[in-house]
């Protein structure tokens, strides 16, 4: 399954928060992903969780009353581009329908390494050959599962690719505390159910020109629909901003007010002054970071691409969390943090983000009690790190 691959590859983030390089509209084969660094739970799962945060990514087109998948419709145009300088991810998809209608979609999506708390999808919907209805829907759904336990086979099968998840075991690790639709925006509270963790999403549709724009709260779901008047060969610009706040950033009656006043602050700039911030941040850390190998660019390329994925699973500003075997990427070894950071990764980060070093090594300061419940089980003195451990530092 090549999607599994291209999600991870393809993820965005800033530390903070990774989010796997899944399609807005989604589709059979998909497992999309948020993980906000340090959030782990342990309800129903084997062993301890990084947990899969309600994704910000969800708009899907509808045209006339169909929506636009690629399982629907054919794909006459398919791009995706990852820009690892800027930390973008850009699309181009051109969808045609059963009735032949042809609509150009083109996106981008970054985590802001400016502002770590705000995330953006930002795009461009124009029907190419007719003038029709068409809608254009944004959620924040905190229906969402972790992958759990591999099923066990005498051999290994080989499933349709819109089986490869819905034969794997899940756990659940969230539930509802709240939803809301506010004047400009919607409200969405999660909370752990094992660990005390509240997380809040504050989002916004910003669109040109809508006939109509609608927003609902259902359970653990909002939503945010806007109609247009499509003219032939006319664009229709959106901007999805989301801000992203968890009880580990402040005190959990502060979270719902944090969450609305970051993203009403990125309402009130344009478009390009929020990313432009983003992307001189971004070349703030090349300027830091950036390895240049002359006379071979497919190894260079592979370098930067690594120092990538360093720079944006790692947090200078969390002295409690650390970097997990798979990054922010995917579910791959639960997020679990092993001593493969010190051996591998800790050199990097001292000799190009110092501050960033500290709050690895401070990690292990903080967790130092699970080190040292370790070292008595062993009947040792002192501290004894653990061979992987997730937010307490126990093995």
């Amino acid at each position: 399954n090549r999607t599994s691959f291209y999600e991870t590859i393809f993820t965005v983030g800033n530390g903070y928060l990774g989010t796997r390089g899944s399609l807005e509209e989604g589709h059979e084969t998909a497992w999309p992903g948020t993980y906000i660094n340090g959030v782990f739970d342990h309800y129903d799962s084997f062993v301890v969780d990084m947990v899969n945060a309600p994704s910000w990514l969800a708009v899907s087109i509808w045209v006339e009353g169909t929506k636009l998948s690629i399982h629907n419709c054919e794909l006459i145009e398919y791009k995706r581009k990852l820009d690892i300088k800027k930390g973008v991810l850009h699309r181009l998809t051109r969808f045609k329908d059963s009735e032949g209608r042809i609509t150009r979609y083109e996106s981008l999506r970054y985590a802001s390494l400016s502002d770590r708390h705000h995330f953006e999808v930002s795009g461009k919907v124009t029907p190419e050959n007719y003038t029709g209805t068409i809608d254009l829907t944004s959620e924040i759904n905190g229906d969402v599962l972790n992958l759990d336990l591999t099923p066990a086979y005498k051999e290994k099968p080989q499933f349709e690719p819109e089986m490869k998840w819905i034969k794997w075991s899940k756990s659940r690790h969230l539930k509802a505390r709240s939803t809301q639709v506010l004047e400009k925006s919607t409200y969405l509270e999660m909370e752990t159910l094992e660990r005390p963790h509240h997380i809040g999403y504050a989002s916004a549709l910003q669109v040109s020109t809508p006939l109509v724009l609608v927003s609902e709260a259902d359970y653990n779901k909002t939503t945010q629909r806007a109609r247009f008047k499509a003219e032939k060969g006319e664009g229709i610009d959106f901007h999805k901003l989301t801000s992203i706040y968890t009880s580990r950033d402040l005190e959990k009656s502060k979270l719902k007010a944090t969450c609305i006043k970051t993203l009403e602050a990125n309402l009130a700039k344009s478009f390009s002054e929020r990313f432009n911030d983003h992307v001189l941040a971004w070349a703030q850390k090349w300027d830091d970071c950036d390895i240049i190998i002359e006379g071979d660019d497919d190894i260079n390329n592979a370098v930067r691409f690594n120092i990538y994925q360093l720079l944006i699973t790692a947090n200078e500003f969390d002295p409690k969390a650390n970097v997990g075997a798979k990054s922010l990427s995917g579910e791959g070894y639960r997020g679990h943090i092993f001593w493969d950071t010190e051996i591998f990764l800790l050199p990097f980060y001292t000799f190009t983000q110092p501050p960033t070093a500290e709050a690895l090594l401070l990690y292990r300061y903080n967790t130092k009690e699970g080190a040292r419940d370790y070292a008595r089980e062993g009947k040792h003195d002192g501290l004894r790190f653990p061979w992987e451990s997730a937010d307490t530092g126990h093995e």
